[in-house]
């Protein structure tokens, strides 16, 4: 699913401000996924991507999501706002960040810190990863093909 493409340039507040279409864009995509038959999907999302499927699934919306992998997003679980915190899915979350971006590192810490008590929530850091996880494509990969199977086995089909 392609998302709404920003200008170059554009900061947090405008990424922000196009959450609820880009999650909307999504629900649409879920939706024509589950009018095919599938009723098992995983979000996968990297850096505003993943922002979105955590928007998109808040508040137990779009239970067609069985879980969320969220790669490399910047938003600590605080809202945009930073008014209150993002309510944990209630669905597993793979939180992957690489360690060479010290803001990513810092969210990441901050995330597994406010979601620690959670049994749905997993963290990751490749610490040799930049934004782009470039280098590391084979060990994200992996991680994400090792996350899934083990998830594959606590969620029953529906």
């Amino acid at each position: 699913m392609q998302l709404p493409l920003l200008p170059h340039g554009a900061n947090r507040e405008d990424y922000a401000a196009g959450l609820d279409a880009a999650a909307e864009r999504m629900r649409a995509a879920i939706v024509w996924l589950a009018e095919q038959g599938i009723s098992r999907i995983v979000a996968v999302g990297h850096g505003y991507g993943a922002d979105v499927a955590l928007h998109a699934t808040a508040d137990n919306a779009l239970p067609e999501v069985i879980s969320i992998v969220a790669g490399n997003w910047r938003l600590a679980p605080e809202r945009i706002d930073h008014a209150q915190p993002v309510p944990l899915p209630e669905r597993p979350v793979f939180d992957l960040y690489g360690g060479r971006d010290r803001e990513l590192r810092m969210a990441g810490e901050r995330r597994a810190t406010s979601w620690n008590h959670s049994n749905w929530y997993t963290s990751w850091e490749l610490a040799a990863a930049d934004f782009d996880f470039t280098g590391c494509e084979a060990q994200f990969a992996g991680r994400v093909r090792g996350w899934l199977a083990r998830v594959d086995k606590l969620i029953p089909p529906s």
